[in-house]
């Protein structure tokens, strides 16, 4: 039996839910036996306050914990705190690690990544060795059962889109040159096939000489608002063939981009998916379960594919080296023309659709549930986490300090000191 603190973001929170992915983490974790000192959050911070606070600390103290497990390092620094090992647990890729700088080339942490690419992602942008990652294959908790059929395609998803998406504007407002904009077209391209570096990057990469530069200073925000126009494309193309959208966010009144597709507002129902039952009995209920990648997974895929090849749909997804590699024989695309097809295809077929979803479902139970991961857990750390005792979980939510706020401060308090540093020098 070992003691794990596991923290966790969970824009679900506030709707009384988890992800399917955390929340099959931390039931496989307890029902094997440990004890889980679980930290959740309700969004991904790119900066958190170096100092934990001392109720937490204590908190943590008194669990004595063996292991720490951190969810795109969403937690505070406590490497300096415990000799315990650390891992940060890879779900979206380092372009949402909180406080990366910290991370760079320090022994101190361990990484589970969950697309096979992302090795080699996190040992050029992090600069740890490759005996400190681990590849952790997609695992579900989801169980297909009967359910009446009531949609063709379902999809369940954030659009991403909710600041809308300024960078382009902002830099057409600057009113670039013909150069400029063929430069940054080219960044723009660049950028999509390798999204773990800001923009700025490619220009002094290709010797790029421009007097206008397109450029953002949040690369989590930047890639994952182009995801977003690129899910919006292919959800478009498949709308009238009778789409069923979730998520968060799609009724989000301050969302200008949205208000200009109206076909897929109205694809949209309001009934909520916040956990793995939920998400089961929509998927059980659909004929297809679609699933479109973000930019950043360039190999792999979202981790609710595991989850709809685990339930009665039929998956259609983005083709990946990831999902060919086991063996799942399903429809996949690499265009939005080709992703209509493939569900027109499947929802004209029924025996076929039959078939795949069958075939799936056995791969999926030989080869991806929880305890198929747990041992490489294991033999990466060397810690046993296999008992016999009644494992437990104790849940603290907790939300950090408003990053604009936090910003704000931070540029007030650098005026101030340059301010103050211009007095004394004068």
């Amino acid at each position: 039996m070992a003691n794990i603190v596991v923290a966790t973001y969970n824009p679900l929170k506030k709707e009384g839910g988890i992800f399917p992915y955390v929340e099959t983490f931390l039931a496989g974790l307890k029902y094997f036996g440990n004890n889980i000192l679980h930290f959740e959050k309700k969004a991904v911070e790119k900066i958190i306050d170096n100092k934990i606070p001392k109720k937490y600390l204590d908190r943590i103290q008194n669990f004595n914990p063996d292991l720490f497990i951190l969810f795109d390092n969403q937690f505070w620094d406590i490497s300096s705190l415990f000799d315990v090992p650390i891992i940060i647990y890879d779900i979206d890729s380092p372009v949402a690690y909180a406080n990366i700088d910290r991370l760079n080339n320090n022994d101190r942490y361990k990484f589970l990544c969950i697309t096979k690419e992302g090795k080699s992602v996190i040992s050029d942008v992090i600069g740890c060795s490759d005996k400190n990652i681990c590849y952790i294959p997609p695992f579900t908790g989801v169980v297909a059962r009967e359910e009446k059929i009531e949609r063709n395609i379902g999809f369940c998803g954030s659009h991403w889109l909710w600041n809308n998406f300024n960078e382009v504007f902002d830099f057409i407002k600057e009113n670039p040159s013909n150069n400029d904009r063929e430069i940054a077209k080219k960044v723009w391209k660049e950028y999509q096939n390798n999204p773990f570096f800001f923009p700025e990057d490619f220009y002094i990469k290709n010797k790029y000489i421009a007097e206008k530069h397109l450029k953002t200073d949040n690369l989590y925000n930047f890639s994952t608002r182009i995801s977003g126009l690129k899910r919006a494309r292919y959800l478009l193309a498949i709308e009238d063939l009778g789409l069923e959208i979730r998520g968060l966010h799609w009724n989000n009144p301050n969302c200008q981009i949205l208000k200009a597709f109206p076909e897929l507002l109205l694809s949209y129902s309001a009934e909520k998916i916040i956990n793995t039952n939920t998400t089961e009995k929509f998927y059980n209920s659909s004929k297809i379960g679609f699933c479109v990648n973000h930019i950043q997974a360039n190999s792999g895929f979202s981790w609710r594919v595991c989850d709809i090849l685990a339930s009665n749909a039929c998956l259609v997804a983005e083709r990946t080296k990831d999902l060919l590699s086991f063996g799942f024989n399903v429809p996949t695309f690499d265009s939005i023309a080709g992703a209509r097809e493939e569900c027109i295809k499947i929802l004209t077929e029924e025996n076929m659709r039959f078939d795949i979803v069958e075939a799936t479902h056995e791969i999926i139970d030989k080869n991806h549930r929880f305890k198929n991961i747990l041992p490489i857990i294991e033999n990466f750390i060397g810690i046993n986490l296999h008992s016999n005792g009644r494992g437990t979980i104790e849940t603290v939510f907790t939300d950090y300090f408003n990053a604009r706020q936090f910003n704000l401060k931070r540029r007030i308090y650098n005026r101030l000191t340059r301010y103050l540093y211009k007095l004394l020098i004068e």
